[in-house]
């Protein structure tokens, strides 16, 4: 258990997301280390467990997921969301809030990607939601100021998130005009969502996550 508890430290995650995020590629140590930010010794050790668990294989080519759905739904079973220290505030547009974010996060030099409903709504839309959340990585109380946002300790409807890893930014892409996490960090996301969040992250999986690896 402890050694399978290690493949859910913030470093060793890093692995896992490019490994999911490109299920049927070969990977030499190397580039492995090198795509997730980390050290080769990092690298072998993740390898080492995901072998003991028949979650990978490797050959004289490399190394390769075999068995993304179980690491997933594992990896699932001990993500905590709560890692991310969220700014709670309110807004009286969420949707006006959440497509002014780029435009805002450019203009300071701050990265940032929608996740929870707010990135499911843009990629596989499922339920409707009134709460937007996103990962920005500085000045929260700046780019609240900026967007209108007024800060609360109750009925928050807008969550600005500091990454617990700069790892959930992997794989990001643009949709609907805004940047969104990746379907694997989403899908984490979403199952901690309240109101719905498991049937988003469902819906999700049948509709990103699945088809890649088939």
């Amino acid at each position: 258990r402890r050694e399978l508890r290690s493949l859910y430290y913030p470093k060793s995650e890093r692995v896992l997301r490019v490994l999911l995020n490109h299920p049927g590629r070969v990977w030499t140590l190397q580039d492995l280390a090198a795509t997730a930010g980390v050290s080769i010794g990092l690298v072998h050790k993740v390898k080492e467990r995901l072998l003991g668990h028949e979650w990978v294989a490797q050959d004289t080519a490399g190394l390769r997921m075999v068995a993304p759905m179980e690491v997933l739904d594992r990896w699932a079973e001990n993500y905590r969301f709560a890692q991310n220290a969220a700014s709670a505030y309110y807004s009286l547009d969420v949707r006006g809030t959440e497509d002014a974010l780029a435009a805002v996060c450019a203009e300071l030099g701050i990265r940032y990607a929608l996740t929870q409903f707010s990135g499911a709504e843009r990629i596989a839309p499922y339920v409707r939601y009134h709460r937007a959340s996103a990962y920005v990585s500085a000045k929260h109380e700046e780019v609240a100021e900026r967007l209108g946002l007024r800060a609360v300790s109750s009925g928050a409807n807008v969550l600005l998130l500091q990454p617990y890893d700069e790892g959930v930014y992997y794989a990001a892409r643009a949709a609907g005009g805004s940047m969104v996490v990746s379907p694997v960090q989403l899908y984490l996301d979403l199952l901690s969502s309240p109101a719905r969040g498991a049937e988003a992250a469902a819906h999700l999986r049948r509709q990103e996550i699945e088809p890649a690896w088939t």
